[in-house]
């Protein structure tokens, strides 16, 4: 983790972060579709999952 500490030290990691939590996965608001009947849980459980990795993942690349 030391290698992490000492990269957050570089000027451009913030903006690398920055960017990364720009491309946050946003959840789709749950609907169903109309036409069809049939809803977007499917969609949301893959954002969902999306979500957690991305969280996950952040908390790994910001170091205390």
């Amino acid at each position: 983790m030391s290698f992490l500490k000492e990269l957050a030290g570089h000027p451009e990691y913030r903006k690398l972060l920055k960017a990364a939590e720009d491309m946050k996965p946003q959840l789709p608001y749950w609907q169903i579709d109309a036409n069809n009947g049939k809803d977007n849980t499917d969609e949301w459980k893959r954002k969902s999952a999306m979500l957690e990795g991305y969280e996950l993942c952040l908390q790994i690349f910001s170091p205390r």
